[in-house]
C-alpha cells in the first residue's frame, strides 16, 4: 500500500513535470537537464567532434540551441546571456562510446528510449535479488528512482551494471568480469571490485574486467584519437570545482567530503577524512570477502562500500541502494531479522530524501553517517555466517 502510494506520487510529478512544461519549467529550467548534456556529448561524439563535448562553450551551444522532437542544432540561435543554466560533460570518452547511438535520435525519442531500456533493466537485476513481488515494488518505489528520473540521469544503468556484476560473480565469474569493465564508464563506483576480487582470490573475474575497460578505452582511440582523452583530463579541473567550492552540490552528496564541507572544514582536512573512511571501508570489504562465505553479506557491503569511497557521489547514485536493500531483505525473510535491521533498512530507503531534507535546513550532511550504520549493520549479520571456504 505504501510502495503505490509512493509510485502514484512520483507519476503525478512525473506528469507535471512533462506535460506541464513541454520540456521548459515555468522558471526556465529544462526538465531532464542532465540528459540534455548527455544527448548533446552524443550528438557531437556521433557527429566525429566527440572532443568538443569537454569544451563547456560548444557544448552548450548544442544544449541550449537544439529542437527537441527534430534532430536540429542551430547554434546560431544560442546567447550565452540568456540561457538558464550552464552545463557541462565530465564523463570518461567509455561513456560516450556507450551513449552515443542516442545522439542519432531527436532529444525527447532519445530520452524515452534511454530512461525506459535503463529502468528496465534496473528491474531485471533486482528480480535476481529480491525475496517478494512487496519488496521489489518498494524497490520501484524507492526514491532515488525518482532523482534520477527527474534529471535523466545514468543511475538505473550503473545499478544494473553493477547488479549483473554481483548476481553473475558466484555463477559465472568470467561472464561478471565484463560487467565490471564496463562500469569504466563511471570508473569511481568501481573502486571496490577490485579489493573483493583480491580477497578472494578472484583473479581470472579481474583480468577480465580489466581487458574490457581497456577495450573501451581503445574503441575510444580508434573512433576520436587520444585527443578526446587529453580533453577529459583538462574537464577534471571543472569537476573538482564543483566538487570543492559547491555547497549547493554537498547538499546532495552523501559523502564524507560533503559531510566535513558542509560543517565548514578545510579542504585538507575534507579530503583527509574522507580518504580515512574509505581506506577503512575498503579494509572492511577486504575482511568480509575473506572470512565470510554468504553472497548477500559480501554483495551488500560491496556496494554500500562503493558508495561511500567516492567523494564524487549524488543522490541519483544512489539506485545502487536498491540492491543491498533488496538482499539483506532476503537475509532477513530467509534466517529471520535482526534488531533494527528493519528500521535501518527504512532509513537506507529514505536517505535520497532525508540527506537532502536534512543538509538544507541543518547544514548536516547525514548520508555518510547512514551509509556507516549500515556498514556496521551488514558486518554484524556476518559475525553469524560460515567462514569462507
Amino acid at each position: 500500500m505504501y510502495s503505490w502510494g509512493v509510485i502514484i506520487v512520483f507519476l503525478f510529478l512525473s506528469i507535471k513535470l512533462i506535460a506541464g512544461s513541454n520540456f521548459v519549467n515555468p522558471q526556465g529550467y529544462y526538465t531532464l537537464i542532465d540528459f540534455r548534456a548527455l544527448w548533446s556529448a552524443a550528438y557531437l561524439a556521433i557527429s566525429g567532434q566527440a572532443a568538443d563535448a569537454y569544451d563547456p562553450n560548444i557544448l552548450n551551444q548544442v544544449c541550449w540551441s537544439l529542437d527537441p522532437y527534430i534532430q536540429m542544432v542551430n547554434t546560431g540561435i544560442y546567447d550565452a546571456s540568456t540561457i538558464p543554466v550552464r552545463l557541462y560533460w565530465l564523463y570518461p570518452p567509455t561513456y560516450l562510446l556507450l551513449i552515443a547511438p542516442l545522439g542519432l535520435l531527436p532529444l525527447v525519442p532519445a530520452c524515452i528510449l534511454y530512461l525506459i531500456s535503463s529502468f528496465a533493466a534496473y528491474v531485471a537485476v533486482l528480480r535476481k535479488f529480491v525475496p517478494s513481488n512487496a519488496v521489489l515494488l518498494a524497490l520501484i518505489a524507492f526514491p532515488a528512482v525518482w532523482s534520477n528520473f527527474r534529471l535523466g540521469q545514468n543511475g538505473y544503468l550503473i545499478t544494473a551494471l553493477f547488479g549483473f556484476a554481483l548476481f553473475l560473480l558466484p555463477r559465472r565469474p568470467r561472464i561478471a568480469g565484463i560487467f565490471i569493465g564496463a562500469l569504466c564508464i563511471k570508473p569511481h563506483l568501481a573502486l571496490m571490485f577490485p579489493v573483493a576480487l583480491m580477497a578472494i582470490g578472484a583473479w581470472s573475474t579481474l583480468l577480465i574486467a580489466i581487458a574490457t575497460g581497456l577495450i573501451f578505452v581503445t574503441a575510444t582511440f580508434y573512433f576520436w584519437g587520444f585527443g578526446v582523452w587529453q580533453d577529459w583530463f583538462i574537464s577534471l579541473k571543472m569537476a573538482r570545482l564543483i566538487l570543492e567550492t559547491y555547497p549547493f552540490h554537498w547538499n546532495f552528496s552523501p559523502s564524507v567530503f560533503a559531510f566535513m564541507r558542509l560543517l565548514g572544514a578545510p579542504l585538507s582536512l575534507a579530503y583527509s577524512s574522507h580518504f580515512i573512511v574509505a581506506a577503512l571501508v575498503a579494509l572492511a570489504v577486504w575482511k568480509i570477502w575473506r572470512t565470510c562465505s554468504l553472497w548477500p553479506i559480501r554483495q551488500s557491503i560491496l556496494v554500500l562500500a562503493s558508495v561511500l569511497a567516492s567523494p564524487y557521489i549524488m543522490d541519483y547514485d544512489l539506485t545502487l541502494l536498491a540492491l543491498p536493500i533488496a538482499l539483506i531483505a532476503k537475509e532477513g525473510v530467509k534466517y529471520d531479522w535482526m534488531p533494527a535491521e528493519r528500521q535501518m533498512l527504512t532509513i537506507l530507503w529514505a536517505l535520497p530524501v532525508l540527506m537532502v531534507l536534512v543538509s538544507f535546513y541543518t547544514s548536516i550532511q547525514i548520508g555518510p553517517i547512514v551509509l556507516l550504520l549500515a556498514i556496521i549493520f551488514v558486518m554484524r549479520r556476518a559475525r553469524i555466517c560460515l567462514p569462507a571456504k
